[in-house]
């Protein structure tokens, strides 16, 4: 039994189940399990077990954009009680890693969360010692044969042999790339939820920011058009760079506007989604009438978007006023709302869908996604 432990945005634990299940079965993976969630209040961790060698597995694991890391998942442990890192130490002692064998070289990288009398440097230079006393192989920190990932959540320890150098979020070359920027493991999880056209289509993101959104939705879908606007001129123009590193300009349009003005930018229902990450108001945009931008936003959504369009939208502190404007415009219903983790911030993720013409319902019903 072939055990993974793929790590994710906390909160899009069912986007990451679901979209290995399509990717095996494009690729003939047969899945035993997927476990969301698997440890007990443990966010953000997607086990997934196969009888299928790892070969076959890793064709499927690669190719996810939905998670940061792969690994190869070997053993976990609560904590005891007395001293934890002698215990991981004991454990580790104890535990057969076929493929240090045969390496020449090998690191330790941990992660800690929760409250413990060590930090992550003890956990790794402490284990690492036992796995040089134990099979021989030298430390190399930066091209290892082997990289033994040993993780410490609250009072349960994981170790897994960790497949991924770079993590696979890390999938465009940009040339701007603010401080604050939104992964592209929760962009692929809105545009999942937007549910676009299987082919051709139309994407809004009226707060582009450095252009995440529409990179996505440009690599998943090749005949897509991309239209992005942003207030911020250093954002159109960081944008525009983004693009045109990723060969996707030639199918972009992007422009200097205020998210407030942009009914009177586009032609109606000329949208197939509005996917997008406007500010919270904690770092960017604390003088913003949030209230008046929601407004303004959602009324012009009604306009830009085809029927059963949907806007897919990340909103912080402020969701209350979301709900507020939503009053207003029966044209809506939430079809979905979800908190997630984002940069150690936790928004919600809404989706509201434009209802026919005909149709109103009170935005009362929301679906299971």
């Amino acid at each position: 039994m072939t055990i993974l432990r793929l790590t994710t945005n906390p909160g899009i634990e069912d986007i990451v189940a679901n979209e290995f299940r399509q990717k095996a079965a494009k690729l003939d993976c047969q899945i035993t399990r997927i476990q969301c969630r698997p440890f007990h209040h443990i966010d953000g961790h997607v086990l997934v077990e196969s009888n299928e060698p790892w070969e076959k597995l890793s064709a499927v694991a690669f190719q996810m954009r939905s998670v940061f890391h792969v690994m190869q998942h070997l053993h976990q442990f609560q904590h005891q009680g007395g001293d934890f890192l002698a215990e991981i130490c004991q454990e580790l002692e104890q535990l057969d890693i076929p493929p240090m064998q045969d390496a020449k070289t090998f690191r330790t990288t941990s992660k800690r969360n929760g409250q413990h009398p060590f930090t992550s440097i003890d956990v790794q230079r402490q284990t690492g010692a036992v796995l040089v006393e134990r099979y021989g192989a030298g430390v190399d920190l930066t091209n290892p044969d082997v990289n033994v990932r040993v993780d410490v959540i609250e009072d349960t320890c994981f170790i897994s042999l960790q497949q991924t150098w770079v993590s696979l979020d890390q999938r465009y070359q940009r040339g701007f790339q603010p401080r604050i920027t939104l992964k592209t493991t929760m962009a692929f999880a809105m545009l999942h939820l937007s549910k676009l056209p299987a082919s051709g289509g139309k994407i809004l993101d009226p707060f582009c920011g450095s252009g995440t959104i529409l990179l996505e939705a440009a690599s998943l879908r090749p005949d897509i058009q991309l239209y992005g606007s942003d207030r911020e001129e250093k954002c159109v123009t960081g944008t525009r760079e983004n693009l045109i590193s990723a060969g996707y300009y030639q199918r972009s349009h992007i422009q200097q506007l205020d998210a407030r003005d942009i009914a009177a930018a586009y032609p109606s229902a000329a949208f197939h989604a509005i996917v997008t990450n406007p500010p919270y108001g904690i770092q960017v945009g604390q003088q913003i009438d949030f209230y008046r931008l929601y407004r303004k936003f959602l009324q012009a959504a009604t306009q830009l978007l085809v029927p059963q369009g949907r806007v897919v939208m990340l909103v912080g502190k402020k969701h209350a006023l979301v709900r507020k404007v939503l009053r207003s415009l029966p044209q809506f219903r939430v079809c979905h709302e979800r908190v997630v983790e984002t940069g150690n911030i936790y928004p919600h993720l809404m989706v509201l869908e434009l209802l026919p013409p005909s149709t109103s319902d009170g935005n009362s019903h929301q679906e299971a996604l």
